[in-house]
């Protein structure tokens, strides 16, 4: 099976290839862990902590974006029916 992996605007309704969606996945899990331990960490001021969780936030929302720029071409599936196991 050949695919063409392929990044913009035009790869949003397409298939994501697997090795992008996990690799993602640990950023996700590492910015929720990140945000759990800031929260919840007493020598850290108040402001600083907002400031590293608006962070986390923003670099949270800019991977998921980046995430669904992603997209392969496979030449091999064509499925007519137009059921498409994303």
């Amino acid at each position: 099976m050949k695919t063409n992996i392929q990044f913009g605007l035009s790869q949003i309704n397409k298939p994501t290839p697997q090795w992008i969606k996990y690799s993602f996945r640990v950023i996700f899990l590492l910015l929720s862990f990140g945000v759990f331990m800031v929260s919840d960490y007493p020598g850290i001021n108040e402001q600083t902590k907002l400031i590293l969780l608006k962070w986390f936030a923003g670099i949270n929302m800019l991977s998921w974006g980046i995430s669904k720029l992603f997209g392969t071409e496979n030449s091999t599936n064509n499925d007519s029916t137009g059921n498409n196991n994303h």
